[in-house]
């Protein structure tokens, strides 16, 4: 069974992000975590909508991209609570073809949540840096791979505070973890 830093720590990135969010946005989401999938890019990607928040992450020193996506749902309910608001998001705002530089901002605070929890997660298998490459609003421009390619899954669910539901999905190349797989099984089989 691969434990992989995000597979064998899911509710430590989880305990983490809400502590960040506490601390930087004043906002308690409750997050659920689901099982850790492998799935073919294309399935990853086909049934995703724009927009989204899309980030292309390098995991150093392993070579690779990997994509972290953020549901916009999250973004404005964020922002809501950001501006002294209870997290409630609007439908008005999810028409947008395009972040604005704020909702842009509260993206790469949420990012940094995000892979500072995964740096930490990672810390006991291997020490990583994650730097953020590039974003993208559609997934037809955040082509890491090719659709047959395997790639592990981890999904976080969110309930912000005024009942609005949005994922955080992190999807990285099986091919990426290949040269470090002999650090990343458990015997829990």
């Amino acid at each position: 069974e691969i434990s992989l830093g995000l597979v064998g720590s899911e509710m430590c990135i989880r305990d983490r992000v809400r502590m960040g969010l506490i601390e930087v946005l004043r906002t308690t989401p409750k997050i659920t975590v689901n099982k850790v999938e492998i799935k073919s890019f294309g399935e990853c990607i086909n049934h995703l909508v724009a927009p989204l928040a899309i980030s292309t992450v390098r995991m150093e020193p392993l070579r690779g991209i990997s994509l972290v996506i953020i549901d916009p749902k999250i973004i404005f309910s964020t922002l809501d609570s950001f501006f002294g608001g209870h997290g409630a998001g609007s439908d008005e705002m999810m028409v947008t073809k395009l972040f604005t530089p704020t909702e842009d901002t509260i993206i790469s605070l949420l990012m940094n949540i995000i892979l500072g929890s995964l740096k930490e997660a990672w810390a006991p298998i291997l020490q990583v840096d994650f730097q953020r490459v590039s974003q993208e609003v559609n997934p037809a421009f955040a082509q890491i791979a090719d659709d047959e390619d395997s790639m592990l899954v981890s999904r976080f669910q969110f309930t912000m505070g005024a009942g609005e539901e949005g994922f955080v999905e992190i999807i990285q190349p099986f091919s990426l973890l290949k040269p470090i797989s002999c650090l990343l099984y458990t015997s829990d089989a």
